[in-house]
């Protein structure tokens, strides 16, 4: 998929040593696992990511929990960063805010949801507010959740875009 050559490194890392390290920076940090070993029930620190490059497009797996797909996951983040350019997707600011954010009126924070996490695995993604015309040519999809909580300006800015054909 990359038309390139793959070169694969494993690193075996302890924990506090010199490889671990080295993997904190990647984003790739130790977790507690608990295993079991002649008989008996031990917990070790394991670190089990993989950081996926070419050039200067660059994917990190900080780790690879039980029930992620490692297959799909490898696959997606190889022909990722063998693209020349990642896709760009905006996400429309709404009352579902998706990006999470700061609410000033419980003065508290939400995270982002999970799907924006997974999109930006593959995607370039930008908050787009509605407040102005969106530009057509700056996003490859719009993604608007709860549409219907935009004011009549910003509606108007949304359904502009929507009829110029842009999905």
């Amino acid at each position: 998929a990359s038309h390139r050559n793959i070169t694969v490194r494993v690193v075996p890392v302890e924990p506090a040593s010199e490889q671990a390290d080295e993997a904190k920076k990647f984003g790739i940090e130790g977790r507690k696992v608990q295993s079991e070993r002649a008989g008996r029930t031990q917990v070790d620190e394991v670190f089990l990511g993989a950081v996926i490059n070419s050039g200067a497009n660059e994917v990190v797996i900080p780790f690879f929990d039980v029930g992620l797909p490692i297959e799909y996951e490898l696959t997606r983040s190889v022909n990722t960063v063998a693209a020349e350019t990642r896709r760009r997707v905006g996400i429309l600011e709404t009352e579902a805010k998706l990006n999470g954010g700061f609410d000033f009126s419980s003065f508290r924070s939400s995270p982002e949801w999970r799907i924006v996490t997974e999109l930006k695995k593959q995607y370039e993604v930008e908050s787009v507010s509605p407040a102005t015309p969106i530009d057509e040519s700056k996003y490859d999809v719009l993604v608007a959740v709860l549409p219907s909580s935009l004011g009549q300006n910003e509606m108007a800015n949304f359904v502009d875009y929507v009829k110029k054909g842009k999905p």
